[in-house]
């Protein structure tokens, strides 16, 4: 499976300062083969 991002600039800096992760390395995780996706009901 295939996944295209598109962000904008000024959010991917307040993202950066907000968490200290980029939306370049956040989405990284989609391209991980060993990722699981875990069901949480309680959230």
């Amino acid at each position: 499976m295939e996944y295209n991002f598109i962000w904008d600039p000024a959010k991917a800096r307040r993202n950066i300062k907000k968490h200290g992760v980029t939306f370049e390395l956040a989405a990284a995780i989609f391209q991980d083969p060993m990722a699981l996706t875990i069901y949480d009901d309680e959230g």
